[in-house]
């Protein structure tokens, strides 16, 4: 299956979710899949543990996503890229089904929550001159938004780091052009007032 890939990592106890295009399907969206995107907390080893079971490095140079990117192709010529968990503020501990698990027929995919922080968090940090990036995790916000069911709770913030439950409250009041330059550099600077205790979470920053 598509996921295989995850049970081979898990079975060599290294943990991993399924990222991107993937995880927004399961959580909804009626997206399509493109190549497959695992984060893993360790790049280096989890490509070691593949090129064992029949996959083989890139030898050309791809295109990159933040720092951390390596392509693997398999003999179906199916393409992996593995990210790191770390670039993406990811936690792999913590929470009862980020720990590796004991069976490897567990879903391979992030809770809802987690991934969400980790979109709105990447999205606050990446530049938007021009980047793909950028406009791709715009893309992805906008997407759960829209789907997720869950999201539209208005208390689904609380779930979120505290640091980006003003961020949701704004997507979801209606209120704002969200996802835009000038959303980018408000919610900059609200994130900054909410790390120092400076500002209070409200319905929307723009009332």
């Amino acid at each position: 299956s598509r996921l295989e890939v995850c049970a081979t990592l898990r079975q060599h106890q290294m943990p991993c979710v399924a990222w991107f295009e993937d995880v927004l399907y399961y959580f909804g969206v009626p997206t399509c899949l493109f190549d497959l995107y695992i984060l893993v907390p360790d790049i280096d080893r989890a490509a070691k543990v593949l090129q064992g079971q029949e996959w083989a490095l890139l030898t050309t140079v791809p295109a990159r996503i933040g720092n951390s990117l390596v392509q693997l192709r398999q003999h179906l010529a199916s393409e992996l890229v593995l990210l790191s968990a770390e670039d993406w503020g990811f936690p792999f501990t913590g929470k009862d089904h980020h720990v590796l698990p004991k069976s490897t027929s567990q879903p391979f995919f992030p809770n809802l929550s987690d991934f969400l922080d980790s979109l709105i968090g990447k999205w606050l940090d990446t530049s938007a001159d021009g980047t793909l990036l950028w406009s791709h995790l715009a893309c992805h916000i906008a997407y759960l938004n829209e789907h997720a069911l869950p999201l539209r709770d208005g208390t689904y913030g609380n779930n979120l780091k505290y640091e980006h439950r003003q961020f949701h409250m704004d997507i979801i009041s209606g209120s704002m052009q969200t996802l835009s330059l000038p959303f980018l550099k408000h919610e900059r600077s609200i994130r900054e007032a909410l790390r120092r205790g400076e500002y209070t979470i409200r319905k929307c920053s723009a009332s």
